[in-house]
């Protein structure tokens, strides 16, 4: 995983994060997250979904490895997302 705040990366543990939560200042209302999961079978055919803030529902399924979010209001954000196999069958765990 790939955190970036407008253009400079975060350092995040070695071991990776089950969740992200962070806060944002007013001047620094961009960030960029990458990811990526591990399928055994079909890795290429993974498919992605993501929760962003308060949102009660995941995103749709999404093939992109990474999402940018641009202009945001200053405050205390999380993210969460998740792997979804070509069966559609979703990970137990979010990936972060």
């Amino acid at each position: 995983m790939r955190l970036r705040v407008r253009g400079e990366d975060v350092p995040l543990p070695w071991e990776g994060a089950r969740t992200l939560s962070f806060d944002l200042a007013a001047d620094r209302n961009q960030i960029e997250v990458e990811y990526a999961g591990v399928g055994i079978h079909a890795p290429e055919s993974l498919r992605y979904q993501y929760r962003w803030g308060c949102r009660p529902q995941l995103e749709h399924s999404v093939q992109q490895l990474s999402v940018n979010f641009a202009s945001l209001p200053s405050g205390l954000f999380h993210f969460e997302v998740r792997a979804v196999d070509s069966e559609g069958q979703a990970s137990l765990k979010p990936l972060i």
